[in-house]
């Protein structure tokens, strides 16, 4: 049930460019490619999914969490998305950057993540389109 809501969630998120949309055929290609680039279990994704984090957001927090002390436990990942859903002074919730200069890590990993997930992503739509044709 849990799995299911999370990816009911992954259909209404924002990808990194505006063609990719994940659709439910893919969510659950997504959600093994988060399990083995990070070592999580569905568990963990689908508690994230129940936050509100979409595809994307899921993969930074991972990511930035990978960068801490003792990687991606239930402290380091909880410390980064109460960072990221606590409300700034401005009322919006604290950029990533912001999150990321607080706890001392870089986005350079965390981009390079989210761009390999995006590739493999892109790749596989892109082959399941030459099976249609």
């Amino acid at each position: 049930m849990m799995k299911t809501l999370f990816l009911l969630g992954i259909l209404c998120c924002v990808g990194v460019t505006s063609s990719s949309a994940y659709v439910l055929e893919d969510a659950d290609q997504d959600i093994k490619r988060l399990e083995n680039k990070f070592n999580v279990d569905d568990e963990r994704i689908d508690k994230l999914g129940r936050l509100g984090l979409n595809y994307r957001e899921v993969i930074i927090v991972l990511a930035l969490a990978k960068q801490m002390n003792g990687g991606i436990t239930d402290t380091n990942v909880d410390t980064v998305v109460q960072m990221r859903l606590a409300v700034a002074n401005s009322g919006k919730k604290r950029g990533w950057s912001t999150i990321a200069q607080e706890l001392g890590l870089t986005l350079k990993p965390v981009i390079d993540d989210l761009n390999e997930l995006q590739e493999i992503h892109q790749g596989e739509e892109a082959r399941s389109e030459e099976k249609v044709l």
